[in-house]
């Protein structure tokens, strides 16, 4: 521990931050990796969207399909404080596929597939503005909900792959945890679940408030969407806001014959 660090954790904050996040971490029991500290892995825990669990649901997480993987951020924290047997991150951007390639190729039984995943097999074109984590298969459209308006202007356009998470995971007796963010094609790829879908324990989404993307879902078709599928709606992160306006959150949904047992 550097002497900056120490300093900090011995300041009345530092303390009542490491407490909270000893107490976070007590509370899922949550395993960090070694050399990861009480406090990365809090912060992993809540930006994975892990402390929208139950603490006795994530044990059980064992087999996890990451579709919008970018440069394999979310499955990073989620490994941290969690580990599955089975992770496939699915990514269509090729430079950022590189990267998550690079990380994956760190832990045991995390695969990646250079693909979109959609509601039909085929190929489209593909936007990838500055700001990687902003590319999508669809056209943007609220400009006003992007904290920087210019991350998204005059993206790059290239033709990727598309296939159906339905044909990905056909060999999958069951998947613990589906995470979706797709920038406004989350209705697609969920379209091309389907079949997934029903052998699904949980659903970890990012929910927008508005159309952010031409023809774009919000929080509002997503939910229906899945309330259709026998997913129940369990929680929400914290909103990002722009200009005090909610933007988007991740959200948790949960397949009724879990909440059944």
């Amino acid at each position: 521990m550097s002497l900056k660090n120490l300093f900090r954790d011995l300041t009345p904050n530092g303390i009542l931050e490491y407490r909270r996040a000893h107490n976070l971490c007590r509370k899922y029991e949550l395993k960090p990796r070694a050399g990861i500290s009480t406090r990365t892995a809090a912060r992993a825990a809540r930006l994975s969207g892990a402390t929208l669990f139950r603490p006795e649901w994530l044990p059980g997480l064992a087999k996890i399909i990451d579709v919008g993987a970018n440069v394999g951020q979310w499955a990073e924290f989620w490994q941290s404080v969690n580990r599955p047997e089975q992770i496939l991150s699915i990514e269509p951007n090729p430079e950022s596929f590189r990267k998550l390639l690079e990380k994956s190729a760190k832990q045991q039984g995390w695969t990646c597939v250079n693909l979109a995943a959609g509601d039909q097999p085929g190929t489209l074109s593909f936007n990838v503005p500055s700001d990687s984590t902003s590319a999508s298969l669809l056209g943007v459209k609220a400009k006003e909900g992007w904290e920087d308006p210019d991350c998204v202007a005059n993206p790059k356009r290239i033709s990727v792959n598309v296939e159906r998470v339905d044909e990905l995971a056909s060999d999958w007796p069951e998947i613990s945890l589906l995470k979706v963010d797709a920038e406004g094609y989350e209705c697609h790829v969920l379209r091309g679940a389907q079949g997934t879908l029903r052998r699904t324990s949980f659903i970890l989404v990012e929910l927008t408030w508005f159309e952010r993307f031409e023809s774009g879902a919000t929080a509002w078709t997503i939910h229906d969407f899945l309330s259709q599928n026998d997913f129940v709606l369990w929680g929400v992160g914290d909103s990002t806001t722009y200009n005090g306006r909610s933007v988007f959150c991740d959200a948790l949904f949960v397949n009724k014959r879990v909440l059944e047992k």
